[in-house]
């Protein structure tokens, strides 16, 4: 199984689990991070997009949002939370794929690729991404990624590694989730074979589900070259640091990068 095919098949696997998608102390720091600089931002589109923290986040700031995930059912899951949150600037939340978007050319001052989704992206559609941005933005528009600090990650992954959790769910009772990661050092990516083990309610597939992920940790230098190919200017560098203190991979240490879309 894929990295796609999990988000498409185990939406709500993964919203239950992944505390990525609610944690709002992780939110709140990153738009700590970003609000000084979406000044005249009015529309904002942001790939990948989840369950919509961003689109939330965005939106409590006044700007319209639009998400696009590939996940209906993490769509699904977004649009319920919205229906408690009445009285805010209107947004959407749309199925679709990141390389081949259903929104119009030049509609948004600003596009979002937040939560280390680039590194879910191999080297080969990575240009893909940044057309489809490219497309999207308005003349001077705002491009905002991040990505894995590489040396964070690797230091903690000296050696292959094992760890296990008992996670608590609402849909699935008790899950039993065990990790086996190492890194490819040669193709620049982590490795990280998963097992999940349900104790309570099963869904649709048995009691046991293997994935594997290839998360690539991109060089920010690389991914700036990339930008500039697709006439996006480089404008600022930004650190991410969890202050939640819970996650210890990928959400642990982030660069966030802007750029501008030149014409």
């Amino acid at each position: 199984m894929d990295n796609q095919d999990y988000y498409v098949r185990n939406g709500d696997l993964s919203y239950e689990v992944d505390g990525e998608h609610t944690d709002a102390g992780l939110t709140n720091a990153e738009m700590g991070l970003l609000s000084g600089h979406l000044c005249g931002v009015r529309r904002a589109a942001h790939l990948c997009c989840g369950a919509g923290r961003h689109v939330a986040a965005f939106r409590r700031l006044g700007i319209f949002s639009v998400g696009i995930d590939i996940s209906e059912r993490l769509i699904r899951r977004g649009l319920r939370d919205q229906e408690t949150r009445p009285g805010a600037q209107p947004s959407m939340l749309v199925v679709g794929d990141v390389k081949c978007l259903p929104l119009k050319d030049r509609t948004f001052d600003c596009v979002t690729l937040l939560g280390n989704s680039l590194c879910l992206f191999s080297k080969t559609q990575c240009p893909d991404i940044f057309a489809q941005a490219g497309r999207l933005l308005s003349l001077d528009g705002l491009f905002v990624l991040d990505l894995p600090d590489a040396d964070c990650v690797r230091a903690g992954m000296k050696a292959p590694s094992r760890t296990s959790q008992t996670v608590p769910t609402k849909s699935f009772g008790q899950v039993e989730w065990e990790w086996i990661r190492h890194l490819n050092g040669e193709k620049g990516i982590l490795i990280s074979q998963e097992t999940i083990q349900f104790r309570g309610a099963a869904p649709r597939g048995g009691t046991e589900r293997r994935l594997r992920f290839d998360l690539s940790l991109y060089d920010p230098r690389d991914i700036c070259s990339l930008a500039r190919e697709h006439r996006f200017r480089p404008v600022l560098e930004l650190c991410c640091q969890d202050p939640t203190g819970r996650y210890k991979g990928m959400l642990k240490k982030r660069v966030m990068l802007l750029f501008q879309k030149d014409a």
